[in-house]
């Protein structure tokens, strides 16, 4: 699910929640992986 969140007070930057269930570590560092390489990502936790 993908949910969009906080907004910075200047709204240079927006925050979006992504829920998902992996089956495997290797699966959740691929998607880590593709994630980080989307441009104008900043940070993935």
């Amino acid at each position: 699910m993908l949910e969009a969140g906080n907004v910075s007070a200047n709204g240079n930057y927006i925050t979006y929640n992504i829920s998902v269930r992996v089956d495997s570590r290797e699966i959740m560092d691929k998607i880590d992986t593709e994630v980080r390489s989307i441009e104008g990502v900043k940070l993935v936790l």
